[in-house]
């Protein structure tokens, strides 16, 4: 995949919900994004070192980390990453 490539981050603990979103979004993006996925916010943390993301769509109820915390993590860490709720 080239570069130029958007890259999305799902965090969420509902591994087949994840699953889902990867390949609906794969599909209807096509070439257009990377979709990737975490099921764990140390997972995600991990990804977000690693790779420029540019949009993270993160599940408001988790395990351990909630989304909020997170969400206040990741506005310290990198306050310039677009992010949206997920939420039921």
């Amino acid at each position: 995949m080239s570069g130029s490539h958007k890259k999305v981050l799902f965090v969420d603990d509902d591994v087949d919900l994840l699953e889902l979103l990867k390949q609906l979004m794969s599909r209807y993006a096509g070439e257009t994004w990377e979709v990737l996925t975490a099921s764990e916010v140390s997972q995600a943390m991990v990804l977000l070192q690693q790779r420029r993301i540019d949009l993270l769509v993160v599940d408001i109820r988790m395990p351990l980390v909630d989304g909020l915390q997170f969400l206040g993590l990741l506005q310290r860490k990198y306050p310039h990453l677009m992010k949206v709720v997920l939420t039921a």
